[in-house]
């Protein structure tokens, strides 16, 4: 042993800076255990300098409740003088524990035994311990109660470790697997290339991280797994798989299942819109069946209407249509197939669950020997039947077979299928319909022609005879004018009268039921020249005129002035169109006025679409009678008719010629409140160069000063309107008594127009 007083003074200097810079604390004790010496690092760990603790127990930094067994543990140590080292906890000044390693071993120092030695923090390493534990648990925690299957196998594929999980998927106890190559796991006719595959991916390192695999496994089961695989290495550097196997067989299962569904349900669409746009029954059917059987991956489609004999009453089935995959043979020109007795399986209860709606699905190697002798195609192994219902009436059934695979048919199918049979019997149904439907359409058109036949007949009768009627009628007018010229007595000349104006309204009953028949005939064509519109408006006044000064009626008419003047059209139609209408109000009106007004409602260049409106302070019409209006031979009411008289020809006549103008025709009207008949017609104005003249303003009348005296504030408003525009003076009054006390008033004016009731009585006054 080396003294440190042997050392010179950079040996000394060199050893206190080893001591000082060790992470280690580094101590000697006495046989009684005080502390001689201890390194500055104590400080560090303990909190406590070298001063503090030198000359005190090393058992004094101990938990009092361990200090008799360390200080025992000490004492021996001391006697044997041996090498020991052990943890324990020392308190830290600030009472907290730190585990700690004490490397200790007892020397001699001249005559007496002491101990010198290391105390090491060993914190971070319990930590880390700790950590390696707690992982190692977790690992085997999840290796043993994971679900997955997890397996470790080496370079030559020989199974070194696998979980219960994995040996209870595989159908194999972990003794059975253990040991041996995982081709034993896998049917025998694939082992080697299973086992050759292996070994070289995993010298190659090509092993796929994460797949899907399916194969048939050693007992003939075929699961599909998703596989995750990662190489690890031991300590000595042997390089091993582990793999991670979960059985994904029931979600590829349902994949397959909803794939096979998106199938069915795309087919049934299709096959759907097949039958709609379909030219004819058979062809829809057939390429409807054809497109089912392809979705639903089955050998044979077929529909089977159902029947029962009239006579015996016996139930049956016929083929109606019927699809099948190549290579398998038809049944639709096989006699046996065109009428199937339900006897032949009372076994399955064809009728009994097929007429209630129920469907049918049968593995037919399930079937009992005498079940199986009632189908008469033997190649069949799976089938569904779904009844066809119409309006809940059992129609028949559309049936599926697979001649290939034991197919069980899944609800969701069966679902799809009911489906897709209850459209088949909604166009079964509209078939049907539809056949029954051109059947009386045809009934209908042989109808119809022979209506209109007649109608044609009675129309041309109706204008011969108006024809042959009016010539004679107009000869029987013109003879009564020419007597009413000759010398007669008053009641001859009462008698010619009467008899003129009968012919008169009879000749104009016969002109609107020869219009009526022309209309009704469609051999009534409109003129397209150009007119004066004011000059038709007021021909159509003037012909009710007279009437409405019998009635003390105001008549009158207003034009916007954005009407043009000049329109091309039939002058005659629209005059007889404002005749009738004007003529209706003027009937219906005792006492007001009747106001005819024209407005431009649409304009686009030369076009134009004009509103006309026949107003009048008449007894207007009822709600529940406007639907009587505007057909023929028809009035409100049959007092009407006998009060006022008319054929009901002249609102549909008008009603017709409106829309041949291209308008239409509305009223509006209050019981006891009066009417409006509104009606529109579209217009064109003509060429510049038309040698029609528009309406001139006459020089004459220009700075004219003019007093306006009318009673009725519309007809003034008019009247006042249409001075102004000649360029008149115009002043208003509204009492004919105003001339009546002012006649000196009246002398400034150059002209005085008057509209009053009472004007009569005055005029010899005022003149």
């Amino acid at each position: 042993m080396y003294n440190i007083d042997n050392l010179n003074n950079n040996s000394v200097e060199r050893l206190q800076s080893l001591i000082a810079s060790s992470i280690d604390v580094i101590f000697r004790i006495s046989r009684t255990g005080k502390l001689k010496y201890i390194s500055p690092s104590v400080k560090d760990l303990l909190g406590y300098s070298p001063e503090e603790v030198l000359n005190k127990s090393i058992i004094h930094f101990v938990d009092s409740k361990n200090q008799e067994k360390y200080f025992k543990s000490f004492i021996s140590l001391i006697k044997s003088s041996d090498h020991a080292t052990f943890p324990v906890e020392l308190i830290s000044k600030s009472g907290k524990p730190i585990p700690v390693e004490i490397n200790l071993k007892i020397i001699e120092d001249g005559s007496e035994k002491v101990g010198q030695g290391t105390i090491r923090d060993i914190r971070f390493r319990l930590e880390a311990q700790k950590k390696v534990e707690t992982s190692e648990y977790i690992f085997k925690v999840i290796w043993e109660r994971t679900k997955d299957g997890m397996l470790l196998t080496d370079e030559n594929g020989i199974i070194r470790l696998c979980n219960d999980s994995f040996a209870l998927m595989l159908g194999k106890t972990k003794e059975e697997i253990l040991g041996n190559p995982i081709s034993v796991l896998y049917d025998p006719s694939i082992e080697e290339l299973i086992l050759n595959d292996y070994k070289d991916s995993f010298r190659l390192g090509k092993l796929n991280d994460h797949f899907e695999f399916n194969a048939p496994l050693w007992n003939g089961s075929q699961l599909f797994f998703e596989i995750s695989n990662a190489y690890i290495e031991n300590l000595n550097g042997e390089k091993f798989l582990l793999s991670i196997f979960r059985d994904i067989s029931e979600r590829k299962l349902n994949e397959m299942l909803l794939e096979k569904k998106g199938k069915l349900l795309q087919g049934i669409s299709k096959a759907i819109a097949v039958l709609i746009a379909a030219p004819t029954e058979a062809e829809g059917f057939n390429s409807a069946l054809a497109i089912l059987g392809e979705a639903a991956s089955v050998d044979r489609v077929y529909l089977f209407k159902h029947f029962e004999d009239e006579i015996t009453g016996e139930k049956y089935f016929s083929l109606n249509y019927e699809w099948t995959n190549t290579g398998i043979i038809t049944q639709k020109h096989d006699p046996a197939f065109q009428r199937i007795s339900y006897s032949r399986f009372s076994a399955l209860q064809f009728y009994e669950l097929l007429s209630k709606g129920q469907s049918l699905s049968f593995i037919l190697k399930n079937l009992s020997k005498q079940e199986r002798r009632a189908f008469i195609d033997s190649s069949i192994k799976s089938i569904i039947l779904v009844p066809i219902m119409i309006e809940g009436n059992y129609w028949g059934f559309i049936g599926f077979d697979d001649c290939h695979t034991d197919r069980l048919w899944t609800s969701d199918e069966e679902s799809i299928l009911s489906t897709m049979a209850a459209v088949l019997g909604a166009v079964i149904k509209r078939n049907q319909i539809a056949e029954q439907l051109i059947k009386k359409n045809i009934e209908l058109d042989k109808a119809i022609f022979e209506t209109e036949k007649a109608a044609k007949a009675k129309s041309e009768f109706l204008a011969l005879m108006s024809h042959e009627i009016r010539t004679p009628m107009n000869g029987v007018i013109g003879m009564t004018g020419l007597l009413l010229d000759t010398i007669l007595t008053d009641a001859q000349r009462e008698y010619v009268n009467t008899i003129r104006l009968s012919g008169e309204q009879l000749l104009v009953i016969i002109n609107d039921i020869l219009d009526f028949t022309k209309i009704e005939s469609e051999k009534l064509e409109l003129e397209s020249i150009p007119f004066l519109l004011n000059e038709c408006i007021e021909d159509s006044l003037e012909l009710t005129a007279s009437k409405a000064a019998e009635k003390d009626i105001e008549i009158f008419y207003r034009m916007s002035e954005d009407v043009p003047q000049i329109i091309i059209g039939d002058v005659t139609r629209l005059r007889q169109i404002l005749t009738n209408l004007i003529g209706n109000a003027v009937k219906f009106t005792s006492k007001g006025e009747v106001e005819v007004s024209v407005t431009v409602e649409e304009s686009d260049e030369n076009n134009y679409k004009l509103k006309f409106v026949v107003r009048d302070t008449g007894i207007g019409i009822p709600k529940d009678k406007m639907d009587r209006l505007f057909k023929p031979f028809s009035q409100v009411d049959s007092s009407t008719t006998r009060s006022y008289g008319g054929t009901g020809l002249g609102l549909v006549i008008s009603k017709k010629l409106v829309e041949m103008m291209g308008g239409n025709i509305q009223v509006e009207s209050e019981e006891g409140e009066g009417s409006k008949f509104i009606f529109s017609i579209k217009t064109s104005v003509p060429a510049v160069e038309t040698s029609l003249k528009t309406l001139a303003i006459p020089e004459v009348f220009a700075e004219k000063k003019v007093l306006l005296v009318d009673m009725n504030y519309q007809h003034g408003q008019m009247l006042y309107n249409l001075l102004r525009h000649w360029n008149m003076i115009v002043d208003v009054a509204v009492d004919v008594n105003v001339l009546f006390h002012n006649l000196d008033y009246v002398n400034d004016y150059d002209i005085v127009i008057i509209n009053s009731s009472n004007i009569y009585q005055k005029l010899n006054d005022i003149v």
